[in-house]
């Protein structure tokens, strides 16, 4: 009974492994997305802030955010 146990945890396992492994791609292309409007953000915020230009440099920051992240996104989703 364990032997049939075992199997079956090993066949999960590698099952798993191999649908992480080619989800990978499009879970990096998602997180740089987000981050890159994350810390662009905040890098626009805070020179607003230290430049006295609210809300311009804020905007500019996220408008290049979303451009790198969706070139990521779109570079990943078309070598595929």
């Amino acid at each position: 009974m364990s032997e049939y146990k075992n199997d079956f945890f090993s066949r999960s396992f590698i099952y798993f492994q191999k649908i992480i492994k080619q989800s990978a791609p499009v879970a990096s292309a998602t997180y740089s997305l987000v981050g890159s409007v994350i810390v662009l953000g905040l890098v626009g915020y805070f020179l607003d802030d230290f430049l006295q230009t609210e809300p311009w440099l804020l905007i500019i920051c996220l408008l290049i955010g979303v451009v790198i992240g969706f070139y990521h996104l779109a570079k990943t989703v078309w070598n595929n």
